[in-house]
């Protein structure tokens, strides 16, 4: 009679994740807890951002777009790494499962970033390598199979891509509920701004869901130069989150450039009838997550399907999409105070720094030129915003200021 062999079980795996998306998706499978480092770009959930930090940019992301842009194009050029990676410290957290990405060496760290500035060798010898190169909403649903397969609990993983795409199609049935026969309507998705770029990817297929048409892009295809202003006039929306930028970040940048005092910018048909829409290009759109997909096709369905304005709460929790679209607020002031405006001008002033752009229909102006005390212009708002969540800094409506 043989003596039954216990099996000792195996080692819970230590993963250091080298892409935000990644991070995210561990997270979503339920398995934080294997998580020993992270890339400096992780920040989603919010808590991750206590892990060490194992990479950093070797340009200056605080860069305005344009100069953003130009020293990614000569790290390129010249063939060097975009990020620094930290040997000693991935030696020191010992991991055993590393996530990195092959989809744009200008986005995260690759496996040849990784391979140039560590000795693998150095590492545990059984250390999964795993590589995702996420280009279509697809391939971003297979990512998770990916690493759900690396860290153990691959069933967890179809369980959560089942789930998402049911979420998806709940958005799309939803949409073209709303449709009704009608032709999608066209969406632009501005991903940088100087230079001016259009966008594709799994990005193409979130605004399909959402019933719209995505012009300037494709199904996985790569973000092209717009080389004029005059080549949004195709669409009836358009929605601006260059990638990495946050809500903020964007209207400062827009304010820098001067794209929004142009005469060709104020042309645009989406211009004038009020449906342009600034959201968050760090969490969301540009980002290969499960929140971003499904948090991206529900943004650009409230904001192209007027009926659905709330449904899913981008809206009016305070969240990360900013809407152009201010003809409510101009009724609300309307019915508060006579305003008269000159059609296609752009007023400033800076009446105790308080100063909102605002675009109506096809003109430009500001509140604050009025004689607005206070009390009035947070009873404008407090009719938008019950909750307060205007003035909260994570609110969901950012009007442009003007300095």
């Amino acid at each position: 009679m043989t003596a039954e062999t216990e099996t000792s079980p195996s080692p819970r795996p230590r993963v250091l994740s080298l892409l935000s998306a990644a991070t995210e998706i561990v997270c979503r499978l339920g398995c934080a807890h294997l998580l020993v480092g992270r890339s400096h770009g992780c920040d989603d959930p919010p808590f991750v951002t206590t892990l060490p930090i194992a990479t950093a940019p070797k340009v200056d992301p605080n860069a305005p777009s344009s100069e953003l842009d130009k020293q990614v194009r000569v790290q390129s050029a010249t063939g060097g790494a975009i990020y620094q990676i930290n040997n000693e410290l991935v030696k020191r957290l010992q991991p055993t499962v590393i996530i990195t990405q092959e989809q744009c060496r200008i986005c995260a760290v690759t496996p040849d970033d990784l391979s140039a500035a560590c000795d693998m060798n150095e590492l545990d010898p059984l250390v999964k390598l795993v590589t995702i190169m996420p280009v279509t909403l697809e391939d971003v649903l297979g990512d998770i199979i990916t690493i759900a397969k690396a860290i153990g609990v691959e069933d967890r993983g179809i369980r959560l891509v089942k789930q998402v795409k049911q979420q998806l199609d709940s958005i799309q049935s939803v949409s073209m509920d709303i449709l009704g026969g009608s032709n999608r309507p066209k969406v632009a998705h501005v991903e940088w701004l100087k230079p001016l770029m259009g966008s594709g990817y799994w990005i193409y297929d979130c605004v399909k869901f959402a019933g719209g048409e995505m012009k300037h892009g494709k199904s996985g295809g790569h973000s092209q130069i717009l080389e004029k202003i005059s080549l949004l006039s195709n669409v009836d929306y358009i929605i601006i989150s260059p990638c990495g930028f946050s809500i903020e970040r964007t209207n400062e940048e827009l304010n820098n450039i001067g794209l929004l005092d142009t005469n060709e910018w104020r042309d645009l048909p989406a211009v004038k009838n009020g449906r342009v829409a600034i959201c968050d290009g760090n969490k969301y759109f540009n980002r290969s997550s499960v929140a971003s997909i499904l948090g991206t096709s529900e943004m650009v369905a409230e904001i192209i399907h007027p009926e659905l304005c709330g449904m899913y709460s981008w809206f009016m929790d305070g969240k990360c999409h900013s809407s152009l679209d201010t003809n409510m607020v101009y009724r609300c002031c309307s019915r508060l105070y006579s305003c008269e405006m000159s059609q296609g001008c752009c007023t400033r002033c800076c009446r105790r720094d308080y100063t909102f752009l605002f675009f109506v229909k096809d003109f430009y102006t500001t509140i604050m030129q009025y004689e607005l005390t206070h009390t009035l212009y947070s009873s404008v708002f407090l009719l938008l915003f019950p909750s307060s969540a205007f003035f909260d800094t994570s609110a969901a409506f950012r009007f442009c200021c003007c300095q």
